[in-house]
């Protein structure tokens, strides 16, 4: 995917009504409830207006009183990382830090709960992108596949309709696809491109509106079958451009899209 390695850029004017209203289609994803703790709810403003840094730094100290704050500092964290850091170092510490906070969290749980399903999530949402910023030989080494799958597959067991989840258990088997060949990614993990493509699948029917499960579909198209299947990535990643950004993120998505569709000529 291309990376964006711009400067953080508020949108101040999103308001929290805004915010609220368009709540479902904004965490469509992640099935995220609406707060109604009104600290967590200007945590959320702040992440939505794509000011990262700030709402990860009020939403730490919360924690452990308030496990969800801890879902909105791993997201903004892992987000700003990965979207806004130009520096690779300083984008994997940020990574590292995302899911030290999330696997704190976890270990403080009696149980797992599905209102707690985003701290696994987070956790492995973390990692992957940690993941594909270091080399696969160190990746296997720190056995990351193993625990970003056991986080994902949590995840699952505890919302099986978290779309965010299905999209990125399938980008973790089209990566491990890419990097190790269909025939060692299958005997090893377990990965196999009919079951990521199952996945993307599922990801974008359980959250229609997002821009990020389609981005992530047609890149992951692109990584497991190459050419043979760059019309239909061409195809999918015009249906993520078409999508009106509704945030931050949502704009960083697009931006993604767009550059994509660009980059190849196609607009």
């Amino acid at each position: 995917m291309t990376q964006i390695n711009n400067k953080e850029e508020v949108l101040s004017e999103l308001t929290l009504e805004q915010i609220k209203n368009n709540w479902s289609a904004l965490h469509g994803g992640d099935q995220e409830p609406w707060p109604e703790n009104p600290d967590l709810q200007n945590l959320w403003l702040l992440f939505h207006q794509g000011q990262y840094r700030k709402a990860a730094e009020e939403a730490e100290p919360l924690f452990p009183e308030n496990h969800d704050a801890i879902v909105v500092a791993c997201k903004a964290l892992s987000t700003w990382a990965h979207y806004l850091e130009s520096d690779d170092n300083e984008a994997k510490s940020q990574l590292l830090r995302a899911a030290k906070l999330a696997e704190t969290a976890i270990a403080e749980l009696a149980k797992p709960s599905p209102h707690h399903k985003n701290l696994y999530y987070q956790y492995a949402f973390a990692l992957g992108r940690y993941g594909q910023k270091i080399s696969i030989t160190q990746a296997l080494a720190d056995g990351l596949a193993g625990k970003i799958k056991q986080a994902l597959d949590q995840t699952l067991a505890l919302d099986s309709n978290h779309a965010d989840a299905h999209t990125a258990l399938a980008t973790y088997q089209a990566e491990i696809i890419q990097k190790l060949g269909k025939f060692a990614a299958k005997l090893t993990y377990g990965a196999v491109p009919d079951d990521a493509l199952s996945h993307y699948q599922q990801g974008i029917e359980l959250a229609p509106e997002s821009v990020s499960a389609r981005t992530e579909m047609a890149d992951g198209l692109l990584m497991v079958y190459g050419k043979k299947r760059l019309k239909d990535a061409v195809a999918i990643y015009q249906q993520a451009y078409e999508i009106e950004p509704l945030d931050k993120l949502t704009e960083l998505d697009h931006g993604l899209a767009e550059e994509e569709l660009k980059d190849g000529g196609y607009l």
